[in-house]
């Protein structure tokens, strides 16, 4: 069961015409029809100028997220409307920041730090495509040079609060990364490289959205004369490489690419664990496909992981994102059956969790939701959405597989220091 909601109003006592709204609770899949139902009484009576309170606020899902995200351009559509909010914890702010909310929403010490009432301009989707930089100097095959990529509107100023994962692409041989994740103010910059040589051209992509650089890119050395012999970047294991392709090493797993050159191109690091029996603590759930269970599993693992020495944002951040990817698997992938199965693992080793959520229904990837754009979402008034995004963003990482007899999520979640 959620705790229950409780709203109570009052006008500002800092600025005439504001109101604020006091909420106490958990903004969860079954008190945020409340919760929105609440804002549209407000909107309903003239009541375009909202601060909400939000100190306290236990727990808040994508649901309550959505109903911000839903509802913020409905208020602004009033002359002087705005949603604001105050007094947010920790643990709250830092879901309200990894779907980037935190630059689209003003916040507020407290109500007395509401010395003003401005409100936003409207909100855009103004992504138009994306300008490539290399690093100056010479681009060497197998070597990484630096690329900067920004995200721009039509008149080119930079959209600072894209927070896409783009994929970038290259027209001969392959690039590594594919994926651009991590962009900051609308920008990314990070080493890259390329396993051809020549006059290429790098592409970069997002939803129809594109930006395309032209590189030249030399080879120092002659190509290799296979076989060659190789040592694992992980484990050091020495390893024969009969031609260019695919390998992995036997010994740590570790996945990766040999081109023409003989340069080496990591895929998935291995682990040195798994040449030893390493133990692990951690919990296995077996439960029905059940919404009612939610809030259950969702407290029995914020108290495993309190146990674990997490912190208050990270076991938040962890029992988040478990109950989103249990909730959009019942929904999506089980059509609330209750009597479909789920199964979660929860493993802790060397200060990293590591979750698995297993179901036997229809596949569904929550991963493909990373690139959704909360202001797109602000301008179209959508409430749902949003909790793919939240996951992808509050976890270091994140796989999901649709395998022949199930379909399995993997996600990671570091905290404190890691352990050698």
């Amino acid at each position: 069961m959620s705790q229950p909601i409780i709203m109570t109003r009052h006008n500002s006592r800092k600025i005439p015409g504001v109101t604020v709204l006091a909420v106490k609770g958990s903004i969860d899949s079954e008190t945020a029809p409340l919760f929105e139902k609440e804002l549209e009484s407000l909107l309903s009576q003239g009541s375009y100028r909202l601060l909400v309170d939000l100190a306290e606020v236990e727990y808040i899902s994508s649901a309550g997220v959505g109903v911000f995200v839903g509802m913020l351009q409905e208020f602004r559509d009033h002359a002087g409307g705005d949603i604001k909010a105050c007094r947010v914890s920790r643990k709250i702010m830092k879901v309200l920041e990894s779907i980037g909310l935190d630059d689209m929403l003003d916040f507020y010490e407290d109500e007395a730090a509401l010395k003003t009432w401005t409100a936003a301009e409207e909100i855009k989707e103004a992504l138009d495509h994306f300008t490539l930089t290399a690093s100056s100097g010479d681009i060497y095959c197998g070597e990484d040079f630096t690329l900067r990529v920004e995200a721009r509107d039509a008149n080119q100023a930079v959209l600072r609060d894209y927070r896409g994962g783009p994929g970038l692409s290259v027209s001969d041989g392959m690039v590594f990364p594919v994926e651009l994740a991590g962009f900051d103010q609308g920008a990314w910059e990070g080493p890259v490289k390329v396993t051809a040589a020549g006059n290429l051209a790098l592409t970069l992509k997002d939803n129809g959205h594109t930006g395309t650089l032209k590189i030249s890119v030399e080879a120092r050395a002659d190509k290799a004369a296979f076989p060659i012999k190789i040592n694992c970047s992980t484990c050091q294991a020495e390893i024969l490489v009969k031609a260019p392709d695919l390998y992995r090493c036997e010994e740590c797993d570790e996945t990766f690419r040999v081109d023409e050159w003989g340069h080496r191109f990591t895929l998935r690091a291995g682990s040195t664990a798994r040449r030893r029996k390493s133990r692990y603590k951690g919990i296995e759930i077996k439960i029905n496909a059940d919404v009612n269970y939610l809030g259950i599993v969702r407290q029995t693992i914020s108290g495993i992981c309190e146990k674990e020495g997490m912190d208050e944002v990270t076991t938040n951040s962890v029992a988040l994102a478990i109950e989103e990817i249990l909730l959009n698997i019942i929904e999506h992938g089980n059509d609330f059956d209750p009597w479909q199965i789920l199964r979660l693992k929860l493993e802790f080793q060397k200060k990293q969790a590591k979750i698995r959520i297993r179901d036997y229904g229809d596949p569904f990837d929550v991963t493909k939701s990373k690139n959704v754009s909360v202001r797109s979402s602000i301008a179209k008034g959508a409430k749902r959405g949003v909790g793919g995004l939240l996951v992808n963003q509050l976890m270091d990482h994140i796989k999901y597989e649709s395998l022949p007899t199930y379909n399995q999520l993997t996600m990671i979640k570091r905290y404190g220091t890691v352990e050698e």
